[in-house]
C-alpha cells in the first residue's frame, strides 16, 4: 500500500494531449495514482473533458487546420465537438483523438481502477447540468473513483447532499475556523485538504498560501489527509521519485518544497503527498 500519490494533471499532459483518453490511459500505464480532469458541457447538455472555455487552443478541424473563429464549447453540440481533432494540435502523432465524454472517462476509471479528481469548474454550471453529471456517476456505479474539487464549504456541502459518499478535495482558504467547519462537514476518509505553499511554482494559485510549519496542525483540525503541490527539476519516470519522497518526509520548505521532481507532472501540480494516520488516501489494487 502506497503512502503517497502521484497525480497526473489533465492526464499525462506533458506527453499526450491534455484531457484526452490517451492521456488518461498513459497515467494508468505509468503508475500514477490519481488523474485530475476538467468537466465542461456542450450546447446540447453533454459533459465532456476540456480545460478552456473555447476549443481553439487544443482542437483542430478534421483536416488539421486551426479553427478560424473563437469556438466556445457551449456553442457546439456533442456531435459537432466530436468532429474536431483533439490530438493533432499537440503532436501529429495523436491525430484523430476525440474529445472524451464523461461516460467514456468514467468507464476508463472503472476499468483502470483510477481515482478521478474533477475540477471545481463544475460548480459554475446550472443545477440541471450538475444533475446530468451526478446521474452519470450513479448510473455507471463510478462513485468510488470520483472526487470533486471544492473551494468553498457551500459547494462541498452541495456535493455531499447529492452524493454522500463522494471524495472532497478542498482547495479553498485554509483558516483554522474554516478547517474546523470542514472537518464537521466531511468524514475524514472522504476529505483531502490542499494547501498552497508559497513558492514560484504555485504563484499562479489565488488561494492564500500556508506556512508549511503550520500545515500539519491545521490539517488535524479538519481530520483529513492532505496534499501539496509544486515542481522542481526532472526525474525520468514517476517511479524514480518514490524513494526521495519517502526518505525525506520532513524536507518541507516554502523556499525549497520537497516535491516530486518529475517533469511528467505540469507546473503547479507536482506530487500530492497524501496520507491519513500513516495510510494513503487511496490504494491501488
Amino acid at each position: 500500500m502506497k503512502a503517497y500519490i502521484l497525480e497526473a494533471h489533465r492526464g499525462v499532459s506533458t506527453e499526450y494531449p491534455e484531457n484526452t483518453l490517451c492521456a488518461l490511459r498513459a497515467a494508468a500505464r505509468q503508475g500514477y495514482g490519481m488523474v485530475e480532469v476538467d468537466p465542461r458541457f456542450t450546447a446540447d447538455g453533454h459533459c465532456v473533458l476540456l480545460h478552456d472555455p473555447t476549443l481553439n487552443r487544443t482542437a483542430r478541424k478534421a483536416d488539421g487546420t486551426p479553427l478560424a473563429q473563437p469556438t466556445p464549447l457551449d456553442s457546439l453540440s456533442l456531435a459537432q465537438a466530436r468532429e474536431l481533432d483533439l490530438g493533432v494540435a499537440f503532436d501529429p502523432a495523436f491525430a484523430g483523438e476525440k474529445i472524451p465524454t464523461l461516460e467514456e472517462v468514467l468507464s476508463f476509471a472503472l476499468e483502470a481502477r483510477m481515482p478521478l479528481k474533477f475540477d471545481n469548474v463544475l460548480q459554475k454550471y446550472s443545477a440541471a447540468q450538475q444533475e446530468t453529471f451526478f446521474q452519470a456517476v450513479e448510473r455507471m456505479g463510478a462513485l468510488p473513483f470520483v472526487g470533486f474539487t471544492a473551494n468553498s464549504l457551500e459547494f462541498a456541502a452541495h456535493i455531499l447532499a447529492r452524493l454522500p459518499g463522494a471524495q472532497i478535495h478542498y482547495d479553498g482558504p485554509a483558516s483554522q475556523e474554516t478547517l474546523r467547519q470542514l472537518g464537521a462537514l466531511v468524514a475524514p476518509e472522504q476529505l483531502t485538504v490542499w494547501m498552497r505553499f508559497d513558492n514560484a511554482a504555485t504563484a499562479w494559485c489565488a488561494t492564500p498560501p500556508v506556512d508549511p510549519a503550520s500545515a500539519p496542525r491545521r490539517i488535524r483540525l479538519a481530520g483529513s489527509a492532505y496534499g501539496f503541490c509544486a515542481r522542481r527539476k526532472s526525474a525520468k519516470r514517476p517511479s524514480a521519485c518514490t524513494k526521495r519522497i519517502l526518505s525525506r518526509p520532513t524536507a518541507l520548505s516554502s523556499r525549497k518544497p520537497h516535491v516530486c521532481p518529475c517533469r511528467r507532472i505540469p507546473l503547479g501540480m507536482g506530487v500530492n503527498r497524501l496520507w491519513k494516520k500513516g495510510k494513503p488516501l487511496y490504494s491501488r489494487r
